[in-house]
């Protein structure tokens, strides 16, 4: 409900800002005919192709220890790029509005990563009835697996020129950014150091985990353009939220436990692109992105097959994303 609101109130503010240069029409003529005209809005359209490369990470700590999954954003992906530029009466265009969407070509992300610490091993491993534990410095347990990623990616923005010269602009911009990362984690090699390694180091083929992680956040920042010639241009963006939010779904089969974390924090992000129209209609986009989302809160972890059924404990949670994307966006200009 909160997510749709925010959408609302973000489409509503867009709305609101375009200064759209809608000349008189006739009364009979629908507003969106007018509006759409050739003379009041230019539209861009292009297909990215682009490589993302990163991690999606969750740590949690509790008394005993701690645990880390790192799981990668290693992929191919594509999409669609709309941009909607309103034309002014005078001068260049001060806004745009525009909208991405992006999905994985390849399904292979790389390998997940899982690290454990624990910090009071002597009682841990006796807790299990093993017996003969022994202090071990470092870590404890850790695995590597095979990684299948379905990814989607939205962005929301509109940005504004204050500063609107035919060669140099300068403006600020509003957006809101989702990340949907859904993984199949399968082909479990797993080893086990110190008193850990008779009972920890294992290996499995079959569907160890499954794991979706969902980001989202409003983010607000400053833009910059700068025209080296007719056709050329480069371009800045920066953005930050203080209101990322993250919520994520562990489905660890092999131990018959499901992790739930709804956590809160930050984003940033910046993007630095080269735009070339050798045509009147044509042109190409070269963009590099980088960005990094930071949360906290609890995890919820629950038992729910086995001799433990119905347990649970709750236990801190911090659930991060870092990434870069390199994009060529080849488009056409309506």
């Amino acid at each position: 409900m909160k997510k749709t609101v925010l959408i609302l109130f973000l489409t509503i503010l867009i709305i609101s800002a375009l200064n759209f240069n809608i000349k008189t029409a006739d009364a009979q003529e629908p507003i969106w005919k007018t509006l759409f005209k050739d003379e009041n809005i230019n539209i861009n359209l292009s297909l990215p192709v682009a490589r993302i490369q990163g991690n999606t990470t969750y740590h949690i700590s509790f008394p005993e220890g701690a645990s880390e999954l790192e799981f990668p954003l290693n992929n191919t992906i594509s999409g669609v790029k709309l941009d909607f530029i309103p034309k002014n009466n005078t001068g260049p265009p001060r806004g745009k509005l525009s909208f991405t969407w992006l999905t994985q070509l390849n399904k292979k992300a790389g390998d997940m990563k899982d690290s454990d610490w624990i910090t009071d091993d002597v009682s841990f491993f006796n807790s299990y009835g093993w017996g003969g534990g022994q202090a071990h410095e470092g870590l404890d347990i850790y695995s590597e697996s095979t990684a299948k990623l379905n990814l989607k990616m939205k962005d929301l923005s509109y940005a504004y020129n204050f500063l609107n010269k035919e060669k140099t602009k300068v403006g600020a911009i509003v957006g809101y950014c989702s990340r949907k990362f859904e993984y199949e984690i399968t082909n479990l090699t797993q080893v086990g150091y110190g008193p850990y390694a008779p009972y920890f180091t294992v290996s499995a083929a079959e569907n160890v985990i499954d794991y979706e992680v969902n980001y989202h956040f409003l983010y607000w920042g400053l833009t910059a353009d700068l025209w080296l010639s007719d056709n050329f241009q480069l371009g800045l963006e920066t953005g930050y939220s203080s209101r990322a939010r993250a919520h994520d779904v562990d489905d660890h089969i092999l131990r018959n436990k499901l992790s739930k974390a709804n956590t809160k924090g930050s984003a940033s992000r910046a993007n630095l692109k080269v735009f070339w129209q050798p045509f009147s209609h044509w042109f190409a986009e070269l963009n590099g992105t980088y960005e990094k989302i930071d949360t906290e809160g609890q995890q919820h972890q629950f038992i729910y097959s086995g001799n433990l059924k119905s347990a649970s404990i709750a236990v801190d949670d911090e659930i991060t994303a870092e990434f870069s994307i390199i994009s060529l966006n080849i488009g056409y200009r309506f």
